[in-house]
């Protein structure tokens, strides 16, 4: 909260006008030796521009503007108090939810078959998915005929003379050949089975009686959302395969709540249910309660793992080379280093009292997947695995670098050693 209290003073000192205003040089220079990332200087700036604006104004406007503070401080203490009701009927309503949670994780895992009245959704229409599930299998049908056959002609007379009239020497046009084709095949045989008043639902593959439940169905949720297919590394596949349930624990008193993921038994570790928990304040701040902006989470506790021998995907083994310091001599060590994967998740870092940038952004990151998970996978899990549920972001989500570098295990290094 460093930054804050630089920018609040220099805000105080603008409005109480009774201290020289610091020049833009020398403003620069102080921000400069202050240790602050660009971006907080930044902040200080624009805070100290708008210092400026409010110093300006003759002393009955800003009279008139802290009565307004005032004011304001009084909605934010309502609002605080709207915030701890709503998070009371949040746990209320979570013994109301918890049967439905229950039936998603039987049905999942295939200790409940539903029955032909639960699978009914009157408020649904089906019809388009059969239809692209008929025009799909269409195209491949007809399209394997006119392989069997060597029917290797290019669409139509007509998309032909297109053909030839688009026609660029320089490109390869065979993969959008091949699209038109099937497109056309589809087209074609759809008129057919309309002519011909064949309109069947497309084969169903055959019961297999050796599947239960929803095979994969967390672990495809996880490649859905950009932000945990992100933080799951392919060695953490496997173990995600395994995950069963998410459940969410919410806490009335202290204010938060616990993340729990149910795995079945597996070849990694030992735990059965790993969790997170989160704690969170909604009361505003002493020293600026006009920042308030709702419950925030201010802390977090993961678990132990038990990993089984051999098996800890968070670390990794690297080989230095040390060369000694007077004979010269190299000899090959061995260090072990975390390694990226999504169950660090579970190893939040220590929340200091001043964590400096890297941790803060570590820790809000952190806050932010516990706040998506709890808030949309868990109670919009069924379609988030059918697509359906998806959030713009996900589609637009860009990968970032990491501001830290990863070292990978054919990774050398070369130190000086003593002994």
């Amino acid at each position: 909260m460093g930054t804050v209290e630089r920018a609040g003073d220099a805000t105080s000192e603008m409005e109480s006008g009774e201290e020289e205003i610091v020049g833009g040089g020398e403003l620069a220079q102080h921000l400069m030796q202050s240790g602050l990332t660009r971006g907080e200087m930044l902040a200080a700036i624009t805070n100290r521009i708008h210092a400026e604006t409010l110093a300006s104004l003759p002393p009955n406007v800003r009279r008139r503007i802290r009565a307004l503070r005032s004011l304001q401080k009084d909605f934010v203490d309502i609002e605080a108090k709207f915030y701890s009701e709503v998070h009371a009927l949040e746990c209320k309503y979570e013994k109301l939810y918890k049967p439905l949670f229950e039936k998603v994780s039987q049905i999942v895992n295939g200790h409940y078959e539903p029955t032909d009245e639960e699978c009914q959704n009157p408020w649904r229409d089906d019809s388009e998915e059969e239809e692209l599930a008929r025009a799909v299998q269409n195209a491949s049908l007809t399209e394997g005929e006119d392989k069997k056959e060597g029917n290797d002609n290019k669409p139509t007379e007509f998309l032909l003379e297109v053909y030839e009239e688009c026609q660029n020497p320089w490109r390869d046009d065979s993969e959008e050949e091949e699209l038109a084709r099937a497109v056309q095949n589809a087209s074609l045989t759809e008129g057919e089975d309309k002519k011909e008043g064949n309109d069947n639902k497309p084969t169903e593959p055959p019961m297999d009686p050796n599947v239960k439940g929803i095979p994969d169905f967390w672990y495809t949720i996880f490649k859905n959302v950009a932000m945990l297919n992100e933080m799951m590394q392919e060695h953490d596949e496997p173990i995600i395969k395994c995950l069963q349930d998410i459940r969410v624990q919410m806490h009335e008193d202290p204010f938060g709540f616990t993340l729990e993921f149910h795995f079945a038994p597996n070849d990694y570790f030992t735990n059965t249910v790993l969790t997170k928990e989160y704690s969170m304040k909604c009361k505003p701040d002493d020293d600026n309660p006009l920042e308030f902006e709702g419950p925030e989470i201010y802390s977090c506790k993961g678990c132990e793992i038990n990993w089984k021998k051999g098996k800890n995907v968070t670390v990794k083994t690297i080989k230095k080379k040390q060369k000694h310091k007077s004979r010269g001599s190299v000899r090959i060590v061995t260090k072990s280093v975390q390694a990226d994967s999504f169950f660090n998740f579970f190893s939040p870092p220590a929340v200091p009292e001043d964590p400096d940038s890297d941790i803060q952004n570590l820790l809000t990151a952190d806050f932010e997947i516990g706040h998506y998970i709890r808030e949309r996978v868990v109670s919009r899990a069924v379609l988030i695995y059918t697509g359906e549920g998806l959030d713009d972001d996900d589609d637009d989500y860009e990968e970032e670098e990491d501001s830290y570098s990863d070292e990978d295990s054919g990774t050398e290094e070369v130190s000086d050693a003593e002994d």
